[in-house]
């Protein structure tokens, strides 16, 4: 796991798609891939210091876990990414949703220390419906 944040890293990511490879997400088969990068986090890191980064990251973590759903997998993979897999049953509607939940929270500006602090996020969507997963 991830010291920072608690949630799982990337390691532990590789494992829950080698059994995803096995068992599938769910009964449907199907599985989705939010890859999620932070906007502008480099240069809040930059200006205002590590300390800052790291409340930032905390915060991304949060707004994840807080829009995902209880069965979805939450991970930090790298500096400022990162996965979420959830199920594709629900189709694009509910992915689409679940990122423009994302990206409108993470838009919000997150106060450190007397200081307004903004960024975004660029999201990514992979969908695999039915078929192996080749790790």
């Amino acid at each position: 796991h991830d010291s920072l944040t608690g949630l799982p890293n990337r390691r532990y990511l590789d494992e829950r798609l080698k059994t995803l490879e096995v068992g599938g997400f769910d009964d449907s088969g199907s599985i989705a891939m939010l890859h999620i990068d932070l906007d502008r986090f480099k240069q809040i890191n930059d200006t205002m210091g590590h300390a800052a980064g790291d409340a930032m990251l905390v915060h991304a973590s949060s707004v994840l876990l807080s829009n995902c759903g209880l069965t979805d997998f939450v991970a930090r993979v790298g500096g400022d990414e990162f996965v979420v897999l959830t199920s594709a049953r629900d189709g694009d509607i509910y992915l689409g949703t679940l990122a423009e939940q994302i990206v409108s929270q993470m838009r919000q500006p997150v106060t450190y220390q007397g200081h307004e602090c903004r960024f975004g996020v660029s999201i990514g969507i992979a969908v695999e419906r039915g078929e192996v997963i080749d790790c």
